[in-house]
């Protein structure tokens, strides 16, 4: 058994009962008090033309809405983020962004990267703040950007596959008193609105004002400033292009805001279940929250240092940016399964943690004869046996299997004995948030690798230069010839 079975023996529980099953013990997303919410709708077609956002605070419960006239132009775009930065600049010392699912957190991500460097630097500022707070939903444990979808379906199961589960509105029906009879009429309908978030052709096609030939031509002559036409045509022109962009962000506006609100409101409903509900804290949140405080400052300081966001990391920070990574997926794992009953019975299933019987001991170390299915561990991995109480640290040494039967040689330092027969449990460390990254890092780039094991690396034999002769297709054979 691993561990997507057990995610999908709760999926199917839930279908069988016709409600969400809780999927976790504790509450593992907290919202901050200071949260913004964002959402946002784009055309069909466009990854970063945005028809319109809504964003507030969480805790106030009325949103901004904003709009623009045409998706596709640039200074419209700039003038939305310039509208949305007024909002974003209340996010206060510990930021965090709330996104109704992936794909609505996706569009202002790639949007965001887009104004980062902006000359103006209200604009500019703002986008560096989206991006930063989404690049950290690729840390564990980081809650800078939550994606309600995401953080709803880790706590319940729901009878959906991953597809369906990233629409807010399946998730809240499932979770929510509607229970699942309002899921085939959210099915049958036309999802057209701001559950992918993007409209669709249909739609832009009724917010696009049909223009005429005569129209058009004098668009064109105005921008091109044409010669021939008089000044009064190329003011009468200006006027009509004026009038006709006025006319299409009224009629944007009026088509795109109560739908706006209508998901603004969806949203607010998901963090009300998240920070209604009566399950214990997760532990250690606090310790994630200030791990990603102090990134949070480090922007700052380059900030106010004067430094421009980096269009791409360096080999330093593209390794720092690696080992924060790693070890922040080790300590959310190990916080998960010490922490979370559920987790533990997840990671159970998945081999993760490992039960079986100590088949030979001494001073030095023990095999344990593993009695569950699924063993996920490697030669080098450090694990924790627990044997009457008592927590060992040991060393994976060796993994043998014969058949159906797993053995696992452990080792550890110091004199302990353990009898033969005794029942062990093996579990992950427990997280250690008092570790160096750096020191980590160099040690891990010091060590050889598991999987090489003993071996040394043979270096490939050198193969001798082709010669040089007049024929092309010779040498082109030659360099094929081993």
């Amino acid at each position: 058994m691993s561990s997507e079975i057990f995610r999908v023996g709760l999926s199917l529980r839930a279908r069988s009962l016709g409600r969400a099953v809780p999927a976790a013990a504790t509450v593992r997303t907290p919202i901050h008090q200071e949260a913004i919410g964002i959402v946002g709708v784009a055309m069909a077609g466009e990854r970063t033309g945005i028809w319109g956002a809504s964003l507030g605070k969480i805790r106030r419960g009325s949103p901004k809405v904003f709009t623009v006239g045409d998706a596709r132009e640039v200074a419209d775009q700039a003038d939305l983020w310039r509208k949305m930065a007024k909002v974003l600049s209340t996010a206060g010392e510990e930021p965090q962004l709330v996104f109704p699912n992936r794909q609505c957190a996706r569009l202002f991500a790639e949007s965001a990267h887009r104004f980062c460097y902006d000359q103006d630097a209200e604009i500019a500022a703002a986008a560096e703040l989206v991006w930063w707070c989404c690049t950290r939903r690729e840390i564990p444990g980081s809650h800078a950007a939550v994606v309600l979808t995401e953080a709803l379906t880790e706590q319940w199961a729901v009878g959906e596959d991953g597809c369906d589960t990233d629409d807010l509105r399946i998730a809240l029906a499932w979770i929510g008193a509607d229970g699942p009879d309002s899921l085939a009429t959210l099915r049958d309908e036309a999802l057209a609105a701001f559950g992918d978030p993007k409209t669709s052709l249909e739609f832009d096609d009724a917010l696009w004002p049909k223009v005429d030939r005569r129209e058009a031509e004098r668009r064109a002559r105005a921008a091109r400033s044409d010669v021939e036409a008089s000044e009064q045509e190329r003011r009468r022109a200006k006027a009509d292009v004026d009038r006709q962009a006025k006319n299409r962000a009224t009629v944007v506006s009026a088509a795109l805001r109560p739908p706006l609100k209508e998901a603004w409101g969806r949203l607010l409903q998901g963090c009300a279940i998240l920070q209604s509900s009566q399950l214990p804290r997760l532990g250690h949140l606090d310790q994630f929250c200030t791990a990603t405080q102090v990134s949070w400052n480090r922007e700052l300081q380059r900030r106010e240092r004067g430094y421009s966001m980096a269009r791409k990391d360096s080999a330093r920070q593209g390794a720092m940016g690696l080992a924060e990574a790693e070890v922040a997926t080790e300590l959310w794992e190990g916080t998960l399964i010490w922490g979370d009953e559920m987790a533990k019975a997840e990671a159970i299933a998945g081999g993760k943690v490992l039960s079986g019987t100590v088949a030979e001991s001494d001073a030095g170390g023990l095999t344990v004869a593993i009695s569950s299915g699924a063993v996920r561990a490697r030669v080098g991995d450090i694990l924790i046996l627990v044997a009457d109480e008592d927590e060992i640290s040991v060393e994976v040494s060796d993994i043998s299997s014969t058949g159906d039967k797993v053995t696992i040689s452990l080792s550890w330092e110091g004199m302990r004995v353990i009898e033969d027969g005794a029942d062990v449990t093996l579990w992950p460390p427990r997280p250690d948030f008092g570790r160096r990254y750096l020191g980590w890092l160099m040690a891990r780039m010091a060590d050889k690798h598991w999987a090489l094991g003993d071996k040394e690396s043979v270096p490939p034999e050198r193969r001798e230069t082709a010669k040089v002769v007049a024929d092309p297709l010779a040498a082109a054979l030659a360099l094929r010839t081993p």
